[in-house]
């Protein structure tokens, strides 16, 4: 014990030491030693996270802001928040973005050399504050706006000669969306089960409550941006959790809870039916929404053929349901954790699809109107593969429906080991690592490194031809013309 406190102090000292060049606090806190230090402290904590290989990278860091973290939407809005206010719900939002990230990375330290969760905590408060409140520091970042990478390897593209890979492909893809169109509102070929993806216990919401929430969110903000409580959020995802009827054929048709042993290795524990929710938001013609998202794992897409190169270990699918401005369903898309197969249903009739953009590939698009706020989002999906083969609304099943505990989509970032350590399922790139499948060998020209193995959020690349990623914002307006707020 002696010796594994004199390593952890000598790592930490020298920590310190290599660092001390690589931390420099903008020149807005220079002459606030408090700040600065914490400056200091929260960048040695960032430089040893990836000293041991356990960065997080669902969000996006920039180095001169080590206590905020960034996604595609906050940085897409970044250059309309202009008032105070704006400026305190960005940087709430982003803050908070680090702190799930910091709290990760924490917990999945190998070795400890010091740091306190919640020291770092308070210091990135102080910091975060500071920046509301002193000009020149938000002039620092504005200017220095993070950039959210893409997922696409141009490399990839260039060596793989995609213009003639792309053209090549595109029978291929064309037949694929056919085959899963055939399947759409057939008769499951084997006995269904039916999940409800949260707590069946759970009262139902008055629909003037949600509305109430939504009105005083938006007025709240200059942005128009409704940032609920998070126990408003968690009731939302209670009250408009779908129905999923899944045909089940063998075990990897049993939504589980994602686990590790004590060589990390990751696995779904079918005895423990769950469901990882999340949310996050979206642009959409000027307006921003919030999304709600339940995310399923499978044990794995059980092979079709000796050599099926989309079976493997791993498979999961991403629901996401968009709601209005009065918290009515409004959009429901999917996609697969590898991010394939997306599904885009208009769910109101205040919107009419767009004629599809030429020289990427559309979603397969559909609409379904919900008929009345009473009823539910009801979602078959097929054995083994785990495809959407219908959605529509109703209760009809859900009192044979086996409820699912709901999760944090961010214990995925963070699960605990047999050993009493903690290690994220997904790998430095955003990949669950041994979830590859065969078709990344004859894929890779169009760009998505490992094609078809899960993925982190943040991650999800949805196109082959083209590129489009699934949190991108505005991606809506590409799919349907502006809501028609008049219609009956």
């Amino acid at each position: 014990m002696i010796c594994l406190a004199t390593r952890s102090a000598f790592i930490f000292a020298l920590s310190l030491l290599i660092t001390a060049c690589a931390s420099h606090p903008p020149a807005a806190l220079h002459g606030n030693t408090v700040l600065e230090q914490c400056h200091q402290q929260l960048s040695r904590f960032k430089q040893e996270v990836k000293r041991q290989g356990v960065n997080d990278v669902q969000y996006t860091e920039h180095p001169h802001f080590p206590y905020l973290s960034f996604d595609r939407f906050s940085q897409s809005i970044l250059n309309h928040v202009s008032t105070t206010r704006d400026r305190h719900q960005w940087l709430a939002y982003t803050s908070r973005l680090a702190a799930l990230q910091r709290k990760s990375e924490f917990q999945n330290l190998k070795v400890n050399p010091g740091f306190r969760l919640a020291q770092l905590d308070q210091c990135a408060a102080k910091l975060t504050k500071e920046t509301s409140d002193n000009p020149q520091l938000w002039l620092k970042l504005t200017a220095h706006a993070p950039h959210i990478a893409s997922n696409y390897q141009p490399w990839m593209k260039a060596f793989g000669f995609y213009p003639v890979a792309s053209h090549l492909a595109l029978p291929a893809i064309n037949q694929e969306r056919n085959r899963i169109l055939g399947h759409f509102d057939q008769p499951p070929a084997f006995p269904t089960t039916h999940y409800l993806l949260g707590d069946n216990m759970q009262p139902q919401l008055p629909q003037q409550t949600i509305r109430r929430w939504f009105e005083n969110a938006r007025h709240e903000s200059s942005l128009f941006w409704p940032q609920l409580s998070a126990d408003q959020i968690r009731s939302l995802h209670a009250h408009y959790a779908p129905l999923v009827s899944i045909a089940t054929q063998s075990r990897d048709d049993r939504p589980g809870r994602v686990t590790m042993d004590v060589r990390s290795t990751p696995t779904v524990d079918t005895a423990k039916p769950s469901v990882y929710w999340d949310h996050s938001y979206t642009e959409f013609y000027g307006q921003t929404y919030l999304q709600l998202h339940y995310s399923l794992w499978f044990p794995r897409r059980t092979p079709t053929r000796q050599l099926d190169p989309y079976a493997g270990p791993f498979d999961a699918l991403l629901l996401r349901l968009t709601l209005d401005h009065q918290g009515n369903p409004m959009i429901f898309d999917s996609i697969h954790h590898c991010g394939c197969y997306h599904m885009v249903f208009a769910l109101n009739n205040t919107l009419s699809p767009k004629p599809p953009l030429k020289n990427i590939e559309p979603p397969i698009q559909k609409i379904r109107v919900r008929p009345d706020n009473k009823q539910r989002l009801h979602i078959n999906l097929t054995e083994g593969e785990h495809m959407i083969a219908g959605v529509e609304w109703g209760n009809t099943e859900l009192q044979q429906a086996r409820p699912l505990s709901p999760l944090s989509y961010h214990e995925l970032r963070s699960i605990p080991t047999t050993d009493n350590r903690h290690h994220s399922l997904f790998n430095s790139q955003g990949l669950v690592g041994n979830s590859e499948r065969l078709e990344r060998l004859y894929l890779w020209p169009f760009g998505v490194l490992s094609a078809g193995a899960m993925r982190q959020k943040g991650h999800h690349a949805i196109t082959f031809i083209g590129e489009r990623h699934f949190d991108e914002p505005n991606m809506f307006e590409s799919f349907f013309l502006p809501p028609q707020t008049g219609k009956p």
